[in-house]
């Protein structure tokens, strides 16, 4: 296993899966990106171009990466890299995972309940 894709929200179950692969990437000297997917805002009829919507969401998703990859910290011999697509997020989280050599794709549970959670 050489590379670990992780999808991260800023969610405590994203950072507890940022954690699992982040133990699994140690484990296998595996390389880890962080990815974090920046939804299009919707617009309507009469509202602007959305560029500003769209800066604020790249700017917290900047953020969510930046706080994630402090975390990885904790786990020194971790090779991390972070990466922000814009799109559907389960479209993006899937399409990174089919692309560039990617060996295990993680993703938190979103808040699904228990039996959601095992059925996932």
């Amino acid at each position: 296993m050489k590379r670990i894709v992780v999808a991260v929200d800023g969610s405590e179950t994203s950072l507890k899966a940022a954690r699992l692969a982040a133990e699994i990437a140690t484990k296998f000297q595996a390389k880890l990106t962080l990815l974090y997917v920046v939804e299009p805002p919707i617009l309507m009829d009469g509202m602007d171009d959305g560029a500003g919507q769209l800066d604020a969401r790249y700017r917290v998703g900047d953020e969510v990466l930046r706080i994630f990859e402090k975390e990885m910290a904790a786990f020194p011999k971790l090779v991390v890299e972070t990466k922000s697509r814009l799109g559907d997020p389960g479209d993006e989280i899937a399409r990174a995972g089919e692309e560039a050599d990617v060996d295990l794709l993680v993703t938190g549970s979103r808040g699904l309940g228990a039996v959601a959670r095992v059925l996932l």
